[in-house]
């Protein structure tokens, strides 16, 4: 059986005026404005269609989308492709080498940038709007046919940023700048894709690794699309007629092995371990899925959470850095395929495990001054529970108590908040 699936992907590098973000040191070491183009941003586009839903899939090489940002892009978007607006789903890749793109009103302030930086994101804003509707026309006017395929496997490219010392935690953001520490693999290596494949012999692959887009580090100021971007270029260009789109998993701790240095070729190493790994588990795929497509989308206190069945895969999406060490705990408690979109719908700073918020240092500061407290990642944890349930079930089927605990969660503004 197969859904309908349609690909679009349209341009978004920046001019030399706007500013990069992703490190606080950035414009005090290189001033505002960037060096150039180490290579292009995109934004990619995918569109489903099954039983009378249509969901759209909006991937932006950018380091973070605002609240502000995310609501009126959705408004826009939902307007101009007469789709309803919690049918769209917007996610960046966060790479840390992209300008900060805002809207006019109602934009929190997140980055200090200059006025003159502040007016370039300003025009930055308007033309991602734009290359973003015509991405997702190009899906939409591209629907068509597709099986449906799943694989997934552990991807070990990235480490625990956190390591503990006698003296405490400590950061680990580059290991060679860090000798005397020694940081453990990522609690949750999981890479998984979900293929369509129309009868021509094309590919769609969307898929979701998860390590922090940090290859390079404040001391570059190029634009890059960082890992991601090399490894959906990359992967692109292993099969004749493949398109592929990314979102970000669960990566709140979690660098990739090569981090916060200078180095572009760290990029490619990066990005070509995860795209031949995605295309080993693209080759693997055999049985077809059943066809079916569900969206579930829930307001907790302010903050968008989003459920899609994808033909029995649970696509969960969440505007937050979330850890992976309580992704893992979602895995061990969810009963089927599971692919986790952070910086979904917005963003809204680090959710770490109620651990990481005793032992302190960057996250955990980070999510203190942005209001959280110690249990609010676990109580996110059982809402994407029930909602990955929920998306599993029948709408008929009586949805039981999320397995992992409940808890409540207050809305937490974001201002003031930013870094790796």
């Amino acid at each position: 059986m197969s859904i309908f699936a349609g690909f679009g992907s349209f341009d978004i590098t920046p001019s030399r005026q706007p500013s990069l973000v992703g490190y606080g040191q950035r414009l005090e070491l290189h001033g505002s404005g960037n060096a150039g183009i180490l290579d292009p941003l995109h934004v990619r586009a995918l569109a489903l269609s099954s039983g009378g839903e249509t969901l759209l899939l909006l991937s932006f090489d950018l380091c973070v989308l605002t609240p502000p940002v995310v609501d009126e892009w959705r408004l826009r978007l939902a307007g101009a492709l007469d789709l309803p607006t919690d049918a769209i789903l917007l996610a960046s890749t966060h790479t840390h080498s992209g300008p900060h793109a805002r809207v006019a009103t109602g934009e929190d302030i997140i980055f200090q940038l200059t006025t003159q930086t502040d007016e370039a994101d300003l025009s930055y804003g308007t033309l991602v709007l734009e290359r973003a509707i015509l991405a997702a026309r190009e899906a939409l006017s591209g629907l068509r046919p597709h099986e449906v395929f799943w694989n997934h496997g552990p991807l070990g490219f990235g480490y625990k940023r956190r390591v503990a010392t006698d003296s405490g935690i400590r950061m680990c953001w580059n290991p060679k700048e860090f000798p005397e520490l020694r940081p453990s693999p990522s609690p949750d290596p999981h890479c998984g894709a979900l293929i369509f494949r129309d009868e021509e012999g094309g590919e769609i692959v969307l898929w979701s690794a998860a390590a922090h887009p940090v290859v390079l580090g404040k001391e570059s100021n190029v634009v890059s699309a960082d890992w991601p971007g090399y490894a959906c270029n990359q992967l692109d260009g292993l099969h004749p007629n493949r398109r592929s789109i990314f979102v970000l998993g669960p990566c709140g701790e979690v660098h990739p092995w090569i981090a916060t240095q200078g180095d572009p070729a760290g990029v490619a190493a990066v990005g070509s371990t995860a795209a031949h790994f995605v295309d080993l588990l693209s080759h693997g795929t055999q049985t077809p899925r059943p066809a079916a497509l569900k969206r579930i989308t829930r307001d907790v206190n302010g903050m968008p959470l989003t459920a899609w069945n994808i033909c029995g895969v649970i696509l969960l999406g969440a505007p937050v850095e979330l850890f992976a060490s309580l992704s893992l705990e979602l895995r061990r408690v969810h009963f089927g395929p599971l692919l986790i979109a952070t910086l979904a719908n917005g963003w809204q700073a680090y959710f770490p495990d109620r651990a990481a918020f005793h032992e302190g240092v960057y996250e955990a500061e980070v999510a203190r001054a942005c209001g959280r407290k110690p249990g609010d990642g676990e109580a996110l944890l059982a809402e994407l529970d029930s909602l990955a349930r929920s998306a599993a079930q029948p709408p008929t089927e009586p949805i039981g108590r999320a397995a992992v605990g409940r808890a409540s969660l207050r809305r937490r503004g974001t201002g003031g908040c930013g870094g790796s």
